[in-house]
């Protein structure tokens, strides 16, 4: 088994040593060239994409080596069972990624802790061992895609994404995902690599496992059909709601860039001022409002998922980050890479050996705007020349903020689990006062199913629009108008539910009616991954869904016919009883897709 490893080792060792050095050199090169070091939140984000793909390409490709015609007689030949033979295989995989991926980011990050003064967390080094277990997942999908009889196993990788896609709130829901992925992944390699690669896995929890992965893959390629059969149609006739709007539809708000919202919104107000305040509307400016709650950072988190990468402003050559392991923040010239000093709650300290216990952060701030920073109960803003954190804010007895500072500068705003803030601007950027509250709009319960929220200045206050897909309960998009006037006084002029909707049930609901196990369970890990994303539902939001009939009828007759096929199919084929069994139970939950995978998993003539 050593000695196999050795060799293949071997065998790969000019490619590992240039794409060793290629890393380093790019790590050194970017930099230099005006791009993100590693360290930044947007190298990090880069950097997941670029060795996802770049681990998959090299575990089909090592894959492919080792099933060349010489090679694999060389390997069948071996005095060791075929499991032993793959795990030699393995291992020299392994140890080529961590000779690349893992040792060029860790030597970088080192290097970055030793001769520089940035801020390295333990954080940045945990991405490198989350990095390497991600290529390591990849490359084995990778190497599976080859050792199985079909190559329609690379689906699997959309199951993959819990790893990397959403955005975990808390370091379990980090890690958990990889940590499941890795072992099932080694499993069915480890199944799949025998003297007949043509022969399908016979082991009912491999099979199983498989199934389960290729399902979720081939949900989202039947979801990818609606393109062809109904969007791409439409794209060619000029006639897709994207490009023309149908009247009562919720999209009808985005023509002509929101010109005449408002006054779309309030078409059948029976309000005396809703024609006044629309006509205002369209020579306002619009903007965006933060409605959706901002997911907390949470310590250690990984930086590719940072808000802000920090606190900087063009006139000053510093630019402050937050350390994960001191809670406080770290100055760094922009020029020399210097330290310059620490801000911690108790102000500013010239040398981290002077902090105390109370100088630390008590929450992971919220960074934004460049010079904005905020916890859950506070907001400071930096005052860059005196070097210095200064309390601009704080929500009221009960009250958190669920977002960083937003908008404009001539409109800045901030909101809270109960109200959406205005400030006056000058008071806002003025070092030696308190941030004046222009308004306070206090969100309506019907407004907790908007998805987006747009404001509107007016003569005499705001104009709020709050809309969303489901405002008024699943499927029945809305939207609602209310004039906050500087007053103090707030107004709903108007509320519309949109019956016409922007693409018909079928395309709507398309992913519940195809499988919705698939549905509704990937809807429901993800949320449980990342639950401040409005796009993934809880148990309680899927619960109260409710479907037109015809879609629950086609969901049924889909689920039905597709146990009554695979029946057919396991009884044809004579499947063992194990694997006969577990096809049944695969198909009779997940439905059509899992039908679908077995007929691209199984060989089908006998």
């Amino acid at each position: 088994m050593l000695a196999l490893f050795k060799s293949e080792l071997m065998r790969l060792r000019k490619g590992t040593f240039i794409s060793l050095v290629l890393f380093m050199t790019a790590y050194f090169m970017l930099p230099k060239l005006g791009f993100w070091d590693i360290l930044h939140r947007n190298m990090g984000f880069l950097l997941t994409l670029a060795f996802i793909t770049l681990a998959l390409a090299f575990g089909l490709l090592h894959g492919i080596l080792w099933r060349k015609k010489n090679y694999w007689l060389f390997l069948l030949h071996r005095p060791m069972s075929p499991k032993t033979i793959y795990l030699s295989l393995l291992l020299s995989g392994v140890a080529v990624i961590t000779m690349t991926v893992f040792l060029s980011l860790m030597l970088t990050s080192i290097g970055y802790d030793v001769f520089t003064d940035k801020v390295v967390d333990t954080r940045h080094y945990l991405f490198t061992l989350y990095i390497t277990l991600l290529c390591i997942a990849c490359y084995m999908l990778g190497t599976l895609t080859v050792l199985h009889r079909s190559k329609f196993v690379i689906l699997c990788f959309y199951a993959m994404t819990i790893a990397f896609f959403p955005e975990p709130n808390n370091a379990l829901a980090q890690y958990l995902p990889l940590l499941i992925l890795l072992p099932a992944l080694f499993y069915l390699n480890l199944q799949s690599f025998k003297p007949d690669l043509n022969s399908p896995i016979k082991s009912a929890l491999g099979t199983g496992l498989l199934a389960a992965g290729t399902s979720y893959g081939i949900a989202l390629v039947l979801l990818f059909t609606t393109v062809i059969t109904y969007h791409l149609p439409l794209a060619v006739l000029g006639s897709h709601p994207d490009s023309s709007a149908k009247p009562g539809s919720m999209q009808k708000i985005w023509e002509n860039n929101f010109k005449n919202a408002i006054g779309y919104v309030l078409e059948n107000s029976d309000h005396p001022q809703a024609e006044h305040y629309a006509y205002q509307a369209t020579l306002a400016k619009r903007k965006s409002l933060p409605i959706t709650p901002w997911q907390p950072p949470y310590s250690q988190q990984l930086h590719r998922f940072d808000n802000s990468d920090n606190l900087s402003h063009p006139e000053f050559e510093e630019s402050w980050k937050f350390s994960h392991d001191e809670m406080l923040l770290i100055g760094i010239n922009s020029r020399t890479n210097q330290f310059t000093g620490a801000i911690g709650t108790k102000g500013f300290i010239a040398d981290l050996n002077d902090v105390n216990e109370a100088d630390r952060f008590a929450q992971i701030p919220h960074l934004s705007g460049g010079r904005y920073l905020s916890t859950q109960d506070s907001l400071f803003k930096m005052d860059f020349e005196s070097r210095a954190l200064l309390l601009k804010h704080q929500p009221a007895q009960g009250e958190f903020y669920t977002s960083g500072i937003w908008g404009p500068a001539e409109m800045p705003m901030i909101s809270t689990n109960k109200h959406l803030i205005l400030f006056d601007p000058r008071t806002l950027q003025d070092d030696f006062s308190s941030a004046h509250v222009d308004y306070q709009f206090g969100y309506p319960q019907s407004t907790q199913n908007a998805e987006f929220g747009y404001g509107f200045s007016v003569a005499d206050g705001y104009l709020l629009l709050f809309l969303g897909e489901d405002y008024y309960g699943f499927d029945r998009p809305g939207a609602e108008v209310f004039v906050a006037r500087l007053d103090g006084s707030v107004e709903q002029l108007g509320a519309r539910e949109f019956t016409v909707h922007r693409n018909p049930a079928w395309v709507r609901h398309f992913g519940f009616m195809i499988s919705p196990f698939i549905y509704a369970s990937e809807e429901l890990v993800m949320h449980t991954i990342d639950p401040f994303e409005k796009r993934f539902l809880s148990l309680d939001q899927i619960s109260k869904q409710q479907y037109p009939n015809t879609i629950y009828t086609v969901a049924i007759l889909l689920q039905i016919s597709s146990v009554f096929i695979i029946f057919w199919l396991v009884t044809k084929h004579q499947l063992q009883s194990r694997l006969r069994w577990t096809w049944l139970a695969v198909v009779t939950v997940m439905g059509l897709p899992a039908l679908l995978s077995y007929l691209v998993l199984q060989p089908i003539r006998r």
